[in-house]
């Protein structure tokens, strides 16, 4: 009897995480999974070396120059953060990270007594004087309604482990490179689709996109709290995304593992912007295709509990948001909103229209921008919602439309059937960005800002669709190198807005020279303050902060010129006023977004108090004529009538008789005139 033959193991005909079959593959391949007799630091050294297999195969798909290429704009956006670290708005979520640390929900700032003492502590017209700004007050406390996750993450972590305060507008350009990179990854599981293989050059293209044509550059022109909350979602959606087509597009051994660390970013993503609850379904989809690719027979019991397994740490992440807000608020549905201090009241204003539905999500689309001769060319236009831009996510990156036509043509079964796609992986790809689009017309205002949340998402089911359609529906090189030619100026529009939104005024040299003024200030060291200043005017001249504050030490320095302080603050109204005189002329923002003189009688102010305490009340009625001549001279007359009148006010409070009359002179008997008399 002849010997059995040695014979080897049969090749399945469908790979792991491939359900119904897939002709062309998972162009990753699939790993093998770990044996039960390794031990769970080998499972865990082979989860390792499994993930960055991946990434070196998803880089690989460009070469060392893709992730040049996000090092470069990493670089360019560190170089363009306005650091705004002035108002006590710009410092919420370190205090909300001190309070978490101290065991205390609501916020360690105390609310003013003269706030609480109001009939309508909520009464804009009330409230003034007294609030900070936006937070919300609830039973005598202040609570951020902002989301919890930034704090969670990085705020709380840095204070309790370095014991550093997290500057905001840093905390802002770490989150957009981290959502950067995880787009980067995303990007390129989705162009190993293609076949043949995609260009190196269209990776390169979609990771400019991604970097500077999704509004990210905006948000570190103005990097506040708000900007926070959406930098924060947007790193964690970026994640959630990845980790999810890595799964369903190239599933290996730990697909698994993957999707349930994709659940917890998109809990988390809710937590710093509850519009994120639209991933939920995204996941849902991702965990569907899991399930199935690990031939569990659909809703058995193993099936279940597979997706059960998938969804429990999304859903733990929402069952804690739930529960945060009703220790807080009493009611696991509020976020903090109807409670907050804002420029309206909170009672009164309806944050969820449906019956404007259409018309906001045409706004949030094709809004568009100015374009003239005046360079960057490209402009924002006035804040048209409670003073802050708005514009569409098309004027903005036109190149999302292909998302649009990529859904148009997958009702095409000859289109749809070359993709060898199921519809639950086609929802992972698409399902984000355009669930996020119809949202959020329901929750928010299309200021530019918001952008973050779905171009991004759109830009990346577009480049899909581009390397889709250049692959598979045209042969003919002629016809593909003019669509190649097409989308490339697309992209190449989009990017050079996104600079062009995120171009300061003020160089960012000059902003830093400024705070670090206010720190020496603060430190009690004002002639190196006045150094400083003094680099940061000769850098940008018609900084006019930085020239306010200058004439405000030499205001109070004991010895300084009161006359030379009077001139420097009228010389900063005048290149104040000018600026933002000539973007409203233009009718577009001003390009010193976020650096501007909100309160212009408490700036002056400033300069006032010390020269009258010094008994130099001409100096003083110098500055305020400068400031009044300035807002008359740039066609502000009603505000600078508003402007002596309200320094008149404070004077009469203030027990200051004397130079109130000087100013009730300044002003003259007719009230209804806008400019001051003509000085002596």
């Amino acid at each position: 009897m002849s010997p059995r033959p040695n014979r080897t193991p049969r090749r399945p005909d469908r790979a792991i995480g491939t359900p119904h079959g897939d002709p062309e593959g998972d162009p990753a391949g699939v790993s093998q999974p770990p044996t039960e007799e390794q031990d769970p630091v080998s499972r865990s050294l082979l989860w390792v070396m499994d993930q960055w297999q991946r990434v070196e195969k998803i880089g690989g798909h460009a070469g060392w120059q893709a992730w040049t290429l996000v090092l470069l704009i990493a670089l360019y956006l560190g170089s363009i953060v306005v650091p705004l670290e002035m108002l006590p708005q710009h410092r919420y979520y370190n205090l909300l990270a001190d309070s978490f640390l101290a065991g205390s929900l609501s916020l360690l700032e105390q609310p003013s007594p003269a706030l609480l003492a109001l009939a309508d502590p909520y009464d804009p017209a009330q409230n003034g004087p007294y609030r900070l700004h936006d937070l919300t007050l609830y039973k005598g406390k202040y609570y951020l309604y902002h989301g919890v996750t930034p704090a969670l993450l990085l705020f709380a972590p840095a204070k309790a482990i370095l014991g550093i305060d997290v500057i905001q507008s840093q905390a802002v350009w770490l989150f957009l490179c981290g959502g950067l990179i995880a787009a980067t990854c995303a990007l390129g599981i989705l162009l190993r689709r293609s076949q043949p293989a995609s260009p190196r050059w269209l990776a390169l293209a979609g990771i400019a996109a991604l970097g500077l044509g999704n509004a990210g550059p905006f948000l570190l022109v103005r990097p506040d709290f708000y900007e926070v909350a959406i930098s924060c979602g947007y790193f964690l959606s970026m994640t959630f995304l990845a980790l999810a087509l890595s799964s369903v597009l190239m599933p290996g051994a730990h697909a698994g593992r993957q999707l349930a660390v994709a659940s917890l970013c998109a809990g988390l993503a809710v937590g710093s912007r509850p519009t994120y609850i639209v991933l939920g379904p995204i996941l849902l989809a991702a965990a569907w295709w899991h399930a199935r690719a690990q031939g569990h027979a659909p809703m058995s019991a193993r099936f279940l509990r597979t997706i059960v397994g998938m969804i429990a740490p999304y859903t733990t992440c929402i069952l804690g948001i739930l529960l945060f807000n009703y220790l807080r608020f009493e009611n696991p549905l509020e976020f903090g909103q109807r409670f907050q201090l804002q420029a309206m009241h909170p009672r009164t204003y309806i944050y969820f229209r449906l019956d404007t539905y259409p018309e906001r999500l045409w706004r949030f689309l094709f809004t568009p921008g100015i374009v003239d001769q005046n360079f960057p060319w490209v402009h924002l236009p006035s804040g048209a919602s409670f003073g802050e831009p708005e514009i569409g996510g098309v004027f903005m990156a036109p190149l999302i439309l292909l998302a649009g036509a990529g859904l148009a043509l997958l009702c095409l079964k000859p289109f749809r059937a070359s993709l060898r796609l199921d519809p639950l992986r086609l929802v992972v790809i698409f399902g984000a960005g355009v669930l996020m689009l119809l949202l959020l017309p329901v929750m928010a205002i299309p200021v530019i800002r918001y952008m973050v949340d779905f171009v991004g998402l759109l830009l990346l089911a577009s480049f899909f669709v581009w390397s889709q359609v250049r692959s598979r529906l045209m042969p003919q090189p002629g016809l593909r190198r003019a669509f190649d030619a097409l989308c490339l100026l697309l992209v190449a529009w989009g990017c050079w807005v996104g600079v062009a939104f995120g171009t300061n005024h003020t160089p960012p040299a000059a902003i830093r020279h400024f705070y670090s003024a206010r720190t020496l200030l603060g430190q009690g060291r004002q002639p190196e303050a006045l150094e400083e200043l003094s680099v940061a005017l000769a850098g940008a001249p018609d900084f006019f902060l930085a020239r306010s504050l200058r004439a405000r030490l030499l205001a109070s320095q004991t010895g300084g010129n009161p006359a030379e302080a009077a001139a420097e603050f009228s010389r900063a109204m005048r290149d104040f006023t000018s600026q933002a005189a000539a973007a409203q002329n233009r009718g577009y923002m001003p390009a010193f977004q976020g650096l501007v003189i909100a309160d212009p009688v408490a700036e002056y102010s400033l300069v006032a108090q010390p020269l009258l305490q010094r008994g130099e009340p001409a100096a003083a009625l110098a500055a305020l004529r400068g400031m009044a001549e300035a807002f008359v001279a740039a066609g502000f007359g009603p505000q600078a009538l508003g402007i002596l009148k309200s320094v008149k006010s404070v004077a009469e409070r203030s027990n200051l008789p004397d130079f109130a009359r000087m100013v009730g002179e300044m002003i003259g008997p007719d009230a209804s005139q806008s400019a001051p008399p003509p000085g002596p």
